[in-house]
């Protein structure tokens, strides 16, 4: 079997596609996989790396790019459907899975042009301008969340969870509750300065902690050696890294997750069970990263900062009263567990494959 999984740009549209991947692969190993994306797009450095072949088409987003820009992105769509049109005729795929973001617009239009079979993944609360323009071409859409319903109308709509690494999850679950203090701070694959500046000033104000709190620390390549030289220079003890590859590790070792509110690294919490503090990125498009944060907290498995009110007292304030009340801390994670949904990249691609096999 032949599948393309369309969609790119950020973390959030590449990832669930790579953990989509390896389930195909996993349940029929002789399944060709073809990702399309941009030359741009986060994945154009990512799926080379994990072993993917990338098809391009040369089409950019509309959301926030002024309209000028807006304009010429229209001008530019004929010429993105042909080079989606010349990928689909070359590799002639039995399913096409559109995870969102500008670059699966064109690929899942003519797809449907095509009469292929076409699956949306939708992992956000608040779907994104381009699945709520496709929804009506599916044959199916897999939603992350029982919220999206209303605002998507489609053949079936299913909820399934957001599609995350099977190897991080099995040995997340059957893990229990680290001791000690061990923060783990993510960014997002391309970080967060905020984030970033916030937690340096953040230790100054951890007091006879300082020294009991250890610091798994994801900066983002931008902030990397000013973030390390700044903990060095304080004394903090403190792995600092561009990109962790091992998630599963650090996972197991975080008595505290402080994060931004994209969906699979949401996804991944859930499934792992951990309490978490979570600073949604404000200019996330139609505001999803807040949503997807706020429907956790109305569970009591996070507490949500919103960007304009970090600070480094408060935000060190915050992790001092979690880190001293344990049972807190193991209420939030029960309730962020219950969340989680670790089957669901093998729920999907069994309705997947049930869709082309029917």
């Amino acid at each position: 079997m032949r599948v393309m999984l369309a969609g790119g740009g950020t973390g959030g549209h590449v990832y669930p596609g790579i953990a989509l991947a390896r389930e195909f692969q996993r349940q029929a190993s002789a399944t060709e996989i073809l990702f399309v994306g941009t030359e741009k797009g986060l994945e154009s450095r990512l799926l080379p790396r994990e072993g993917f072949r990338l098809g391009t088409v040369r089409v950019r987003g509309l959301i926030g790019k002024g309209w000028a820009s807006g304009i010429l992105t229209l001008l530019r769509l004929p010429v993105a459907c042909w080079d989606a049109a010349r990928l689909l005729l070359s590799f002639k795929p039995d399913l096409i899975v559109g995870s969102g973001g500008y670059a699966s617009g064109p690929v899942i239009l003519m797809a449907w042009m095509m009469r292929r079979k076409i699956v949306l993944l939708e992992t956000n609360l608040v779907p994104g301008l381009t699945n709520r323009c496709l929804a009506p071409l599916a044959d199916l859409i897999a939603l992350a969340w029982e919220g999206s319903k209303v605002h998507l109308s489609g053949k079936a709509i299913r909820l399934f969870g957001c599609p995350i690494r099977r190897e991080l999850i099995a040995e997340g679950l059957s893990s229990s509750s680290p001791s000690g203090k061990t923060l783990l701070l993510l960014g997002g694959s391309q970080g967060a300065h905020a984030m970033n500046s916030a937690m340096l000033e953040a230790v100054d104000h951890f007091g006879l902690f300082k020294d009991e709190i250890k610091i798994i620390h994801q900066t983002g390549p931008r902030d990397y050696e000013s973030v390390r030289e700044a903990y060095t220079k304080k004394g903090v003890q403190a792995r600092v890294e561009p990109f962790i590859e091992d998630m599963r590790t650090v996972y197991q070792q975080a008595t505290l997750v402080i994060s931004r509110a994209g969906a699979t690294t949401l996804a991944e919490i859930t499934a792992c069970g951990k309490p978490a503090i979570l600073i949604p990125f404000p200019h996330a498009a139609g505001g999803h990263q807040e949503q997807n944060a706020r429907a956790l907290e109305a569970v009591e498995a996070v507490l949500v900062i919103r960007q304009d009110d970090l600070s480094g007292p408060f935000l060190a304030q915050l992790i001092l009263d979690l880190l001293m009340d344990p049972v807190r801390l193991e209420r939030m994670g029960k309730a962020s567990r219950q969340l989680g949904r670790p089957d669901a990249a093998e729920k999907i691609v069994d309705a997947c494959l049930e869709l082309v096999r029917g």
